[in-house]
C-alpha cells in the first residue's frame, strides 16, 4: 500500500505560493522586441494638382529657331485645409534636364529639338522654373489662406526649340515632380 502524505493547510499555502512564483517567472520572460519609430513633421496643407497637361497638336513652324516657344498651357497646384501656421508656399520642380538647355525639362518620344519650359504664372514676370532639387529655387512665395479654403498656385508649360536645327515632329512626353515649401 501507498502511503499518502498529509499536508497541513500552512504547508499547502507555501507549496501553492512557490508554484505560483515559478509560473509567474515564465510569464515575465521576453519573447520578442517591438521597435517604434516615426518622424514628427510640421503641419502642412493637403496637396493636389492637375496631373496631365495636354498640348494637343503643336506645329513645328512655331518652333523654327532656338528659343522659339509654342503656346503656353496652364496648370495648377492646389493647397487646401492649410493650418494657421502656414502663411506662404512656394513650388519647385525637379526632373531630367534637357541636354541642350538645362533650364528646360527633357522630352522623350519621337520628337527631337525641343524641351519643356515651366513658368510661374503667379509672378508678373513669369519666372522660369528650371529642373532643380534645391527648394530655394522654386516659385515666388504666395500667400496662403488657412482653413477650409482651396489655394490655387498657377503655372504654365510650353515647348521651346533647343537647337537651330529643324524640330523633328512626333509624340513628346515630359515629366516633372514638384515639392511644396512652406513658411
Amino acid at each position: 500500500q501507498e502511503k499518502l502524505m498529509k499536508c497541513t493547510p500552512f504547508l499547502q499555502n507555501i507549496i501553492g505560493a512557490f508554484l505560483f512564483l515559478l509560473s509567474s517567472f515564465s510569464a515575465l520572460a521576453a519573447d520578442g522586441t517591438i521597435y517604434f519609430t516615426g518622424t514628427i513633421v510640421e503641419a502642412s496643407c493637403d496637396v493636389s494638382s492637375d496631373t496631365h497637361v495636354d498640348f494637343e497638336d503643336t506645329k513645328t513652324d512655331q518652333l523654327k529657331n532656338k528659343g522659339d516657344t509654342a503656346k503656353t498651357k496652364s496648370f495648377s497646384v492646389y493647397l487646401k485645409d492649410c493650418p494657421s501656421t502656414v502663411n506662404n508656399a512656394s513650388i519647385s520642380f525637379s526632373g531630367t534636364a534637357d541636354a541642350n538647355n538645362p533650364e528646360l525639362f527633357a522630352t522623350s518620344g519621337a520628337t527631337q529639338g525641343i524641351g519643356l519650359e515651366i513658368i510661374d504664372l503667379n509672378d508678373a514676370n513669369q519666372q522660369r522654373l528650371p529642373p532643380t532639387t534645391d527648394t530655394t529655387k522654386g516659385s515666388r512665395f504666395v500667400a496662403i489662406k488657412p482653413g477650409k479654403v482651396t489655394n490655387m498656385l498657377n503655372f504654365g508649360a510650353r515647348y521651346m526649340a533647343t537647337t537651330d536645327s529643324k524640330v523633328i515632329s512626333g509624340k513628346a512626353f515630359s515629366q516633372a515632380d514638384f515639392t511644396v515649401t512652406y513658411r
